[in-house]
């Protein structure tokens, strides 16, 4: 089971070969890896026929009018230098060994019932499929599963409507009905990046997929501006520095209750890359608007065209650029010894690589993260991204699982970033209970960060155990109605 992408481009740009289409969309291989994949046959281009291509546009006229649709219609002989049409199916099946490796093993259900299941996963596997991944991805290994029975562990909560057997478990089928035999396949909620690790929600059938999703859309921009967190402060504030705001005692308060109230709650625990201060009012809130990199004309150079379309960048509240953004980030510690903090941080929106962007520009950067960085540490506002020959290099070594010293903080080698997703909280689908599930952050950062020495390993290890939430730290709550 490969990939398949329906091909579009805009009227006005001029006809596109597959390869040039490959090299911009795909910037992950080569243009010389990508000609190895077509000529290995990895790759096939299939065309509909004219009736099914030709689409109608609002002046009236369809694609066939510009010859979108002409020629041979089927299965194409794929070659590097192919025009391709508008709608064309570009499908992408390469061995699985040419997949970079994943963490299968390193998972936890914490529950499964009928319709749903809640897992904790690595930092080192995709959710679903992108880039250089098809199968190697969270859902296409629980797929492969005839059941979840191998990542059970002691505190794993089965609904008691599901067999007690583990070959026994229900099944559903595309439309949640219930079904015998077969294997569960299973569908993503919500995504985490592939190096962050913790607590995700998964669906059994498209039905509770697509309920859980609109659960988890439904706080919507328009009720996050009325809350007054993306606004910034009337008059100018002691706390504050451009989009970084201390929050003072009273406005404590009205964010946790802004927070508390979304559908869907979400917390972080991250170590960052510093030691940030932590005095009585250790809150921040960060409203830096999120936007593509590229948005701004000032970073459209070399360094950054071939990830043009992955880079996130931190502008202004009052920018014309980005979207609106907040997040809060708590300073539950900090360690001037380890060069360390350690933060809890809580999102009212959810844009891309949001989390990432907006410690580094608090001038925190999470540790580990090998795409964005500060030009200036400890200091607000200065949010940068690497180079493209930079973070490839970075991912290439990752994909071979090396440590990798951290750009800050070098005496800290890390696999991958240290951000956890360590409590989610929704309503249960079968139940309509208000639910939620935790999920200790140490177990997931131990093994995928090592300091100069054993003695520092078990500094940090007790540095983030001894702040982590006390029902964290015992094992409990990890399912709370």
């Amino acid at each position: 089971m490969g990939r398949t992408f329906c091909y579009s481009r805009p009227k006005k740009d001029l006809p596109e070969t597959l390869i040039s289409y490959l090299c911009v969309k795909f910037p992950y291989f080569t243009r010389e890896q990508w000609i190895q994949q077509i000529e290995c046959g990895n790759l096939r281009v299939e065309r509909k026929p004219k009736h099914q291509g030709k689409r109608r546009r609002r002046d009236g006229e369809g694609d066939d009018a510009l010859g979108e649709s002409s020629g041979p219609s089927g299965v194409l002989p794929t070659v590097p230098d192919q025009i391709l049409q508008q709608s064309d199916l570009i499908c992408y099946d390469p061995p699985r060994q040419l997949e970079p490796e994943v963490d299968a093993t390193h998972l936890e259900v914490l529950y499964e019932g009928e319709t749903s299941v809640v897992v904790v996963k690595n930092g080192c596997l995709p959710v679903t499929e992108g880039g250089r991944y098809c199968r190697n991805t969270l859902i296409h290994i629980l797929n492969e599963l005839p059941s979840l029975s191998s990542f059970y562990t002691e505190r794993t909560v089965v609904s008691p409507r599901l067999s007690a057997t583990p070959e026994a478990t229900l099944n559903m089928n595309l439309n949640g009905e219930r079904q015998t035999g077969g294997v569960t396949r299973y569908w993503s909620v919500h995504r985490l990046d592939k190096e962050t690790s913790g607590v995700l929600l998964v669906a059994k059938n498209v039905q509770t997929a697509a309920g859980y999703a609109q659960q988890f859309m439904s706080q919507a921009e328009e009720t996050v501006l009325e809350e007054g967190a993306l606004r910034p402060p009337e008059a100018p504030s002691p706390h504050r520095s451009g989009d970084v705001i201390v929050c003072n005692a009273d406005e404590k308060p009205i964010f946790t209750k802004a927070i508390a109230d979304k559908p869907v709650c979400k917390t972080y625990y991250a170590v960052l890359s510093g030691a940030a201060p932590v005095g009585t009012v250790p809150q921040y809130r960060i409203t830096y608007k999120i936007g593509l990199l590229w948005e701004d004309e000032a970073n459209r150079t070399d360094a950054h065209v071939r990830l043009k379309k992955l880079k996130m960048m931190a502008y202004p509240s009052d920018a014309s650029v980005g979207k609106p953004a907040c997040t809060f980030i708590t300073v539950l510690a900090s360690d001037t010894a380890l060069g360390v903090s350690f933060a809890r941080i809580s999102l009212l929106t959810g844009r891309t690589h949001q989390i990432r962007v907006h410690c580094a520009a608090l001038g925190f950067p999470v540790l580990g993260d090998k795409l964005y960085s500060t030009a200036t540490p400890g200091v607000a506002g200065h949010a940068v991204a690497v180079a493209d020959s930079v973070y490839l290099a970075r991912a290439q070594d990752t994909e071979k699982r090396v440590f990798l010293p951290d750009h800050l903080q070098p005496r800290w080698c890390c696999r991958r970033h240290l951000l956890h997703a360590g409590a989610l909280a929704f309503t249960h689908a079968e139940t309509q209970q208000r639910v939620r599930f935790t999920a200790l952050c140490a177990p997931w950062f131990l093994p995928d960060v090592r300091g100069r020495d054993e003695a520092e390993d078990a500094a940090l290890s007790h540095f983030i155990l001894q702040r982590m939430p006390r029902s964290h730290r015992d094992g409990e709550g990890h399912f709370v109605k």
